[in-house]
């Protein structure tokens, strides 16, 4: 896939090391499933959503028809570097990521596009990540309901994804996965802000009076999971280096409940391993 239409790709979204034991990294600390249940995704039916769209989450035009809609999405239907998957915590086969983030991220004018598959912030001027020695450009951000990667078959009830491109084309993308609990203030900017028509000249809210910076979408840790995987939407291209932050942040059951009046089900449903390893922080 050229360059160009890769970039226009990841802007209109929303889109071995040596083995080590997991029972160092005690991620249980951040989750408890006992009120966290696997489910199927459901889409539901909103009236403002773009129903000319090529690709959705349900039905024909749902995840196991994404390979057979276009030629160029043919990686949705025979990659076997698919994202997302699903993170076994007791896994005995966990690499050791010494992958460093730095990242830095300024102020800029609140930009939020309803894509019809998603809520995306898109950031402009020099918002730069080093991550694992590279380079890269902060390009958006978007939402997924519930998560679209699993830790031990769970959904978490949503995920955020942080997209760069890199000056060869290469993404990595870190994953911010949201627990109910306490209201995020960060989070209530964009919710409070976001257009719920995804119609073309009334789907996007532009503000130069109010400014975010993506810092504070993070949690206080970087401890990651690190592996070799794709975008989780047409065209499913391999070229993501993902890097899943174990520790989630909070949203309220109000903030939760905003975002599903737009989209709750958006999530490709997790795909096989396939002998990849994951490499963990």
């Amino acid at each position: 896939m050229k360059k160009s239409t890769l970039l226009k790709t990841v802007l209109s979204l929303g889109l071995i090391s040596s083995l080590a034991s997991a029972s160092s990294h005690d991620t249980s600390k951040y989750y408890s499933f006992d009120s966290i249940k696997p489910k199927h995704a459901e889409v539901k039916k909103d009236s403002h959503a773009d129903h000319k769209a090529h690709w959705g989450y349900a039905g024909s035009e749902g995840p196991d028809y994404w390979g057979d809609l276009s030629p160029a999405n043919v990686d949705c239907k025979i990659g076997k570097r698919q994202s997302p998957i699903d993170i076994e915590l007791q896994s005995p086969n966990f690499g050791i990521s010494d992958a460093g983030i730095y990242l830095d991220y300024n102020d800029v004018n609140l930009d939020i596009l309803n894509n019809g598959h998603t809520i995306q912030v898109n950031i402009s001027g020099d918002n730069e990540a080093l991550i694992n020695g590279k380079k890269y450009k902060l390009l958006q951000f978007h939402f997924h309901a519930p998560s679209e990667h699993t830790i031990n078959s769970n959904h978490i009830p949503m995920e955020a994804h942080l997209v760069h491109i890199a000056a060869d084309g290469e993404l990595a993308v870190i994953g911010v996965l949201m627990k109910e609990g306490e209201a995020n203030s960060f989070i209530g900017k964009i919710f409070d802000n976001m257009p719920t028509d995804s119609h073309k000249g009334h789907n996007k809210v532009s503000s130069a009076e109010l400014q975010v910076n993506t810092n504070d979408i993070l949690p206080a840790s970087k401890e990651h999971w690190h592996y070799m995987g794709s975008l989780t939407t047409p065209p499913c291209t391999q070229i993501v280096e993902w890097y899943l932050l174990k520790e989630p942040i909070s949203i309220s059951s109000a903030q939760l409940a905003q975002f599903h009046k737009l989209y709750n089900g958006n999530a490709r449903p997790t795909l096989p391993l396939n002998k990849r390893v994951i490499l963990q922080k």
